[in-house]
């Protein structure tokens, strides 16, 4: 299914795949934003107050009206990421990748044997994806690691030529702050830009996804270009903000 997921959500070839994150543990928030339409949606423990229970009840919500939910757990944890997704994540997005051998961990969390050391007990994925999920998952979970790290910049061609791994996902911020730059969303910093331009040309030369997280769609056009087709933009609280900033503004002073 990793084929399968891809093409579910590869959006248009003219502007990649849009996804938004979902830092809010709200279910009512979660499911509005489901019904939407974005291409796929990543729900963040990360950096969120979003805990375990509150991430199933998200998956619950969120998935049983069909959407697909990748989730960024808080760190390269191989039991949290198998329970993450034996709750009906369709892949993981993992922050801070900074090797190949985390970028290995990363893979076989996400795979059952022969190819990975993921338990087998899809307690709520099978109810989600058919009683022959086991047999589907290993080409079906997505596994995409975050590079924002010095040692994921350092080592990023390798890490991308990882087998099993299924796409690079950018961290601007992080990657701004490891480069001694100020860390900021959709960047115009020439440093951090040439970094940026690096992981996906390592993703495309590798044959894999390139990620990046942003704020406007302006910025994802902008680094499709480049060669990125997922972007994660903005966030359920970014857009309640914003909305209701520009709904108080209309007000006046």
């Amino acid at each position: 299914m990793r084929t399968e997921t891809l093409k579910t959500i590869s959006g248009s070839e003219h502007r990649g795949i849009r996804t938004t994150w979902l830092h809010s543990a709200s279910t009512l928030s979660g499911e509005m934003i489901a019904r939407v339409g974005w291409d796929c949606l990543v729900a963040d423990m990360q950096h969120s107050m979003t805990g375990f229970d509150e991430m199933v009840r998200l998956l619950q919500v969120t998935t049983n009206l069909g959407a697909i939910v990748l989730v960024r757990p808080p760190a390269l944890d191989p039991a949290l990421i198998g329970r993450l997704l034996d709750a009906g994540a369709s892949g993981i997005i993992c922050p801070m990748v900074s090797s190949v051998a985390e970028a290995q961990l990363l893979v076989a969390a996400c795979r059952y044997p022969p190819v990975g050391n993921r338990s087998i007990g899809p307690i709520r994925a099978r109810l989600l994806f058919g009683d022959d999920y086991v047999a589907k998952a290993n080409s079906g979970v997505l596994a995409i690691a975050m590079i924002e790290t010095p040692g994921g910049l350092e080592q990023l061609d390798a890490i991308a030529r990882v087998p099993g791994l299924d796409g690079l996902f950018a961290g601007p911020s992080d990657i701004a702050s490891s480069l001694g730059r100020p860390p900021r969303m959709d960047t115009d910093d020439a440093v951090v830009v040439e970094a940026l331009g690096h992981i996906a040309k390592s993703a495309v030369a590798a044959g894999i996804m390139a990620g990046l997280a942003c704020e406007t769609s302006a910025y994802a056009k902008r680094m499709h270009a480049v060669g990125y087709r997922l972007f994660v933009t903005g966030s359920d609280l970014r857009i309640m903000t914003v909305a209701s900033k520009s709904l108080l503004a209309e007000f006046g002073p």
